[in-house]
This record gives structure tokens, sequence and C-alpha cells, in this order.
């Protein structure tokens, strides 16, 4: 199970690691670049400076919802993604990312929700780890210390559920009287 931890000596306020991208269906030279890791995008993208440099065309076009609005007729391409640690994603459909910025890859949420996503304060700084494929185990810090916590199968998810319906209906057949 690949893992992979970057440790920064200085406390961050944006997750930048080094990453490679090819294309997933044209030439296989492979561009190193920086990734910033944002859980707040949906989907994964790339700059129109790596996709002009890969020569990749696009698979798709679709409307982006973001900070700034919706961008309409937003290329699609289908990339190879490269982590540290030999950690590679294949045929990620990833969207155009416009304007200029220290970074060439954004990894979004459909890459990071594949594993297990960890982002602790480390000494004075920070540090981030990633776990690919997922362990499904959840984990929580509680008194100061880290206690696993298995993730509820679908049948207990199931019965959580029946049991919210019947105290449910209980509840509305004998609606408490107020004085």
């Amino acid at each position: 199970m690949p893992v992979f931890t970057y440790t920064s000596k200085k406390k961050q306020l944006e997750i930048l690691i080094p990453a490679g991208i090819q294309s997933a269906t044209g030439k296989k030279e492979i561009i190193k670049c920086i990734s910033l890791w944002d859980t707040g995008a949906t989907r994964s993208s790339i700059t129109k400076k790596i996709a002009t440099i890969l020569g990749l065309t696009p698979v798709g076009f679709g409307n982006v919802n973001h900070a700034g609005g919706t961008s309409k007729n937003v290329p699609f391409y289908a990339v190879n993604i490269l982590l540290p640690e030999r950690v590679r994603i294949e045929n990620v459909p990833v969207l155009e990312l416009q304007g200029d910025h220290k970074f060439d890859l954004i990894v979004g949420m459909d890459i990071i929700t594949l594993g297990d996503f960890s982002l602790t304060r480390y000494k004075y700084g920070s540090q981030m780890s990633y776990r690919i494929p997922s362990t499904n185990e959840g984990f929580s810090y509680k008194e100061n210390k880290q206690e696993l916590i298995k993730s509820p199968s679908q049948e207990q998810l199931e019965k959580r559920k029946q049991e919210r319906k019947n105290l449910y209906k209980l509840k509305r057949k004998n609606p408490s009287k107020k004085k």
C-alpha cells in the first residue's frame, strides 16, 4: 500500500507537493510539476501550459463552478497523475485551469478521496500524509491520543436509519402535550 508523507519546517497555508503529469492517451512523456492539494476542489485540474506542453486534446467540455462564478465550455483532458512513492493514478479527467499559478496541478477531492489523507501540526510546521488505497477505517483524536474507529457497515447504517424512522413514527403517534 503506497504511502507518502510530506513535512514542512514551517506552518503553511497551502499544501504544495511535487508531482508528475502524463498524457493518458498520447505521448508518455512525464512533466514534473508542483501540485496544490485542495480539499475545496471537487475535481482535479491542470494548467493550460501543461496541456499545451503535453499536446493534450480535450476529451470533452463542461461548465465549472468556482469562487469567481461559473466558467463555461472548459476543456477536460485525460491524464495520468504521478505522486511521490510511485503513487500513480491513471486516466484521470482533469479540467483546464486558467491563469498563472505557482503550481500546475490541483489535486482535488476526486483523487484525495481515493485514499486516506491527513494534515497535522508537526513541531513548528505541518505534516501531510496520503495512503492509497484507503483502509476504509476512520480515525479521530480523542483525549490527545489517536483512537481507530471502524467505519460502520452498510447493515449497521441501514439499522440506524430504521431506528430513526421508528423513533420519528413513535413521536408522531404520541406527541408531547404542552401545559
